[in-house]
């Protein structure tokens, strides 16, 4: 082995190294910010390199909406849950252990999307107790129905409001990309964001 090919092997090595140990920072969610001054690598980097790992976040995990969704209108009735963010209102329901964010989703049919902004989301803003409306679903008319509103647990809720605080202001047009990061990450482990990500860099 020359001198030259030596060298580059240890460059490349060095650079794999130091994306790793990005990656776990951000596998961890840690900001940019923490991330930096933990690995005393300039913030304009980090930034880089979190902006690569958020597409692959999005890529690998996005398409899981899509399957979920599509199981959950064959069911009979769809539990859809309401939380108020930056006075933005979000919904959402859980499927096998999965949180699905209903509006803010590209895979949602249309009539479902009109039927939550027109039927579900003032009398859940307006109900002083539930925090749910169970909708009864008709998936060969395409149909719904509410049935009733109740309280349910709502752990994602305290986890969103959790992560959201360590960004320093979120615009309304940005809020989208958090949810569904934020709705990834809670439905994953660190480890498996971790190897998503460096799997794409090995």
């Amino acid at each position: 082995m020359s001198r030259i090919e030596n060298v580059t092997i240890k460059i490349k090595n060095a650079k794999i190294k130091k994306i790793e140990k990005i990656c776990s920072c951000f596998s961890q969610d840690f900001t940019a910010i923490e991330t930096s001054k933990k690995l005393m690598i300039s913030r304009q980097t980090v930034n880089n390199y979190y902006k690569m790992f958020r597409n692959k976040l999005n890529s690998e995990f996005g398409s899981i909406d899509n399957i979920i969704i599509n199981e959950l209108l064959k069911k009979e009735k769809l539990n859809i849950k309401h939380i108020n963010i930056y006075n933005q209102d979000i919904f959402f329901t859980d499927y096998k252990n999965q949180t699905v964010i209903l509006n803010y989703n590209e895979f949602l049919p249309q009539k479902l999307n009109d039927f939550i902004q027109e039927s579900v989301k003032e009398p859940l803003k307006k109900h002083k107790k539930a925090n749910c409306a169970r909708v009864l679903l008709n998936e060969k008319n395409q149909t719904f129905l509410i049935s009733g509103f109740l309280k349910k647990e709502n752990e994602f809720e305290h986890f969103l409001e959790n992560r959201l605080k360590q960004f320093r202001g979120i615009s309304k047009e940005k809020l989208y990309f958090y949810l569904k990061e934020s709705q990834i990450r809670y439905n994953s482990s660190v480890e498996s964001i971790y190897q998503k990500i460096i799997y794409s860099f090995q």
